[in-house]
């Protein structure tokens, strides 16, 4: 007689967390972090704090210059909140709460890397060229990099002060953080776009300067556009083979 073979199974959901990729952050900016669940194909955010899953901040590793009395990053539960204090890196994991649960399953956890700030970048939209053209809209970005060329999550509490010259550039739009601008190429010629990471607010409204500005330029040419004249040219489809010739302006 055979005993017959019993064997456990778990149905656990497909759960994300966004951002999904590791994270570069100053000191004393900040990123919120969503649970998502996949369900037949949609996808649909968990409310945190949640009755089955919690955040959790682990293995903290300090600068060469840390402060072993504080830890890397904090994290708000209620807001799902995390706070970059000093150079350093954490992981934030994604945990069950049931005990019967943990260590059954791989939740998903990110990296979180608080690095200095090492240069800017210039990038527009559309085109991704800086040859613009008068009277059309732009979307110019300003990004920031590690010394390592990693790309900063920018938050609203860092502060960019981005010079467009009022000759060249209409400005429609700007993000509270300077990072993001919104313009109109108004005139034909060259110009700079001059930018500089200066600050970083805390949630009290207190500004922490650089010790030394993040600054960099981007040259810029504007051209007006070349226009064809007449926009649409039809010809008349004839059995016999001929040449139609017309010069466009």
């Amino acid at each position: 007689h055979v005993h017959p073979a019993e064997v456990r199974l778990l149905i656990l959901e497909n759960i994300l967390l966004n951002p999904a990729c590791d994270i570069y952050l100053l000191v004393g900016t900040s990123i919120r972090y969503r649970v998502q669940k996949i369900r037949q194909g949609k996808i649909t955010e968990l409310m945190m704090p949640s009755d089955q899953y919690e955040l959790q901040l682990q293995n903290n590793v300090l600068g060469p210059e840390g402060d072993l009395s504080w830890p890397v990053a904090k994290l708000d539960q209620a807001t799902s909140v995390v706070t970059a204090l000093q150079q350093g890196q954490t992981n934030l994991i994604l945990g069950h709460k049931s005990i019967r649960m943990q260590g059954v399953s791989r939740l998903p956890n990110s990296t979180i890397y608080v690095v200095n700030p090492g240069y800017l970048g210039f990038t527009v939209h559309p085109g991704d060229r800086w040859v613009l053209e008068t009277s059309r809209l732009y979307e110019i970005t300003i990004e920031v990099y590690d010394k390592s060329s990693n790309k900063v999550y920018l938050s609203d509490n860092i502060r960019i002060n981005t010079k467009l010259s009022k000759e060249y550039f209409e400005v429609l739009k700007s993000s509270l953080n300077g990072s993001y601008h919104y313009v109109k190429a108004i005139k034909k010629g060259q110009t700079i776009i001059d930018a500089a990471l200066t600050s970083v607010v805390d949630q009290d409204g207190g500004v922490h300067t650089l010790p030394v500005p993040v600054r960099n330029q981007q040259d810029v040419e504007i051209y007006v556009p070349i226009v064809l004249s007449p926009s649409i040219l039809t010809f008349p489809w004839q059995p016999k083979a001929g040449v139609y010739q017309y010069t466009i302006q």
